[in-house]
C-alpha cells in the first residue's frame, strides 16, 4: 500500500477528515489531499509541539494561514482547534501524519481515526517503509 492510499483511504476516505498528509522523519511530504500545501515552517512547528507544548499553548499552530489553538497535547497526538475547524497530527513510526476537519465532523471523531490510523501504521498494517536514507536525513 502507498502512502497516498493511506491518506485517501485511511483518512479522506473515512468521511471523518477533510484534509490529510504524511510526511518522512526528514520532513519530506510523502502523500496529500489535493490543494492540502505544508511549508516547512509550519512542519517544524507542529513537529516540535509533540517535544515541547509551550508554544502551542502560547501562541497556537499555523496552518494554511490559519492560526489553531492548542486543545491537547502528548508526545504522540496533537489536537488545536480555530474556531469549528479542527487540526490532527500524529506521531507514528517513521512519518508524521496531519489532518483538518471542518463541520459537520466533530472532534472526537477525528481524533479517533487518526489515532487508529497511528495505531495501524506502527503496527505495520499496512506494510510501509521509510527509507533508510529519510531517516539519516532527519537526524543530521
Amino acid at each position: 500500500m502507498s502512502w497516498q492510499s493511506i491518506v485517501d483511504g485511511g483518512m479522506v476516505g473515512t468521511d471523518m477528515i477533510d484534509q490529510g498528509a504524511a510526511f518522512n522523519p526528514a520532513a519530506r511530504c510523502m502523500a496529500a489531499t489535493t490543494g492540502f500545501k505544508v511549508t516547512r515552517v509550519e512542519y517544524d512547528d507542529i513537529y516540535k509541539t509533540f517535544t515541547d507544548q509551550g508554544p502551542m499553548w502560547k501562541v497556537g499552530i499555523t496552518l494554511g494561514g490559519v492560526k489553531y489553538v492548542g486543545v491537547s497535547a502528548t508526545p504522540r497526538l496533537i489536537h488545536c482547534r480555530a474556531g469549528t475547524r479542527g487540526l490532527v497530527a500524529f506521531r507514528a513510526k517513521g512519518c508524521m501524519c496531519l489532518a483538518t476537519y471542518k463541520p459537520p465532523i466533530a472532534a472526537p471523531s477525528a481524533i479517533f481515526i487518526m489515532e487508529a490510523l497511528a495505531d495501524d501504521i506502527n503496527n505495520d498494517v499496512y506494510h510501509i517503509t521509510v527509507k533508510v536514507e529519510d531517516e539519516l536525513l532527519a537526524k543530521t
